[in-house]
């Protein structure tokens, strides 16, 4: 119902600058502590809200790069976060979600796990380094190939931070 209600509908809200809150809550929140719910048969402890927080942040960075590089074409028809910000603020919104991203992980290990293999994830860092540096210097059409990179970059995140977690077990 959430995604459908996106784009049609009498009143939808990806056209009035919601998708980003949205985004977070079923990518991120939903996403992170309901999988852990599913898999551990419990609440989670308020300490994995910083991965759900990460995860979502990044989310959130996908669609942002998407609202960038759409933002001529949107114009008049969506109230997008990067119509509402400019270029240059979405710039530096997208900037502040891959930051936060990062500094919840980084917070969420340094509070549970002191373990080297923990840090598996940080191997991802450069991709990121990478599709901040193509936002702050490509056109808004030549932001196309960040899309991908940035879902791929998430995803290798995600199997190397469980894959760290899975080796420590081991």
């Amino acid at each position: 119902g959430g995604a459908i209600k996106y784009t049609l509908g009498r009143n939808p809200y990806g056209y009035r600058g919601l998708g980003d809150i949205s985004v977070f809550i079923f990518f991120g929140i939903v996403a992170v502590l309901g999988s852990y719910f599913v898999v551990a048969h419990t609440i989670p402890s308020w300490i994995f809200i910083l991965p759900a927080v990460a995860i979502g942040a990044f989310s959130i960075g996908v669609l942002n790069v998407n609202n960038i590089r759409d933002m001529k074409t949107d114009a008049g028809i969506r109230v997008t976060v990067p119509i509402r910000l400019g270029l240059k603020r979405a710039r530096i919104y997208h900037t502040i979600l891959i930051v936060v991203g990062w500094s919840c992980l980084i917070a969420f290990n340094l509070m549970r796990f002191p373990d080297p293999w923990h840090w598996l994830f940080a191997l991802t860092l450069p991709l990121y380094i990478y599709n901040l540096h193509g936002v702050w210097t490509r056109t808004e059409r030549a932001l196309d190939p960040l899309l991908p990179q940035l879902v791929l970059s998430t995803f290798a995140l995600s199997i190397l931070m469980g894959a760290g977690y899975l080796i420590f077990l081991i």
